[in-house]
């Protein structure tokens, strides 16, 4: 148990650095993680999630810039979402699944509320995930493409429709391409809940 919250841990420090770059173009994830007001490079020990945020007071120990609270935050979440995943399935390659699902939506809800907008690598992933999970329940997948056609129609249609009718862009692209593959865990018969 206490190994997968410090796994959830470590990912939701590895998130906060995703939300921030990913959105922003010709952007290197893998450079050091850096102070975004007097640019020193962090140490590993201010890099611990959660406990270096308490220990510094939330602030930058070169410059004293405010860091926010949702960097702790973020790292919590998904340590004790990927605990929650774990007590949910005893097999161990369901709640893995389950974890990175559980991931992969975290980071589209912090990255569309930010940026207002959802990635299609994010999306694939979802759908990905999806997929494998379907497959790791051993769950038939052949009505599953078909659920999600059903939903992509249904997207674009309110789309269009919100446009025509309220000229109002109610949806956008990424919106219609997370719910097309959502219906890839239903079953046909489930689509319209």
């Amino acid at each position: 148990m206490i190994l997968f919250f410090i796994i959830g841990l470590t990912l939701g420090s590895f998130a906060n650095v995703l939300i921030r770059r990913l959105p922003q173009k010709n952007i290197n994830l893998w450079t050091p993680s850096h102070c975004f007001q007097c640019a020193h490079s962090l140490s590993w020990l201010e890099l611990i999630p959660i406990i270096s945020w308490c220990i510094q007071k939330g602030r930058c120990k070169h410059c004293n810039y405010s860091i926010s609270l949702l960097y702790p935050l973020l790292e919590g979440t998904v340590a004790v979402s990927f605990i929650i995943c774990f007590n949910f399935s005893p097999q161990l390659l369901v709640a893995c699944l389950l974890s990175l699902l559980s991931y992969f939506f975290i980071l589209v809800i912090v990255i569309d509320f930010r940026e207002k907008i959802i990635l299609n690598w994010l999306n694939i992933a979802i759908s990905i995930t999806i997929l494998c999970l379907q497959l790791a329940e051993h769950k038939d997948i052949s009505l599953a493409f078909l659920s999600t056609f059903i939903t992509a129609f249904v997207g674009v249609g309110l789309k269009t429709a919100f446009v025509k009718i309220k000229n109002v862009h109610a949806l956008g692209g990424g919106d219609i391409k997370l719910m097309s593959a959502l219906p890839l865990g239903l079953e046909v018969q489930q689509l319209p809940y």
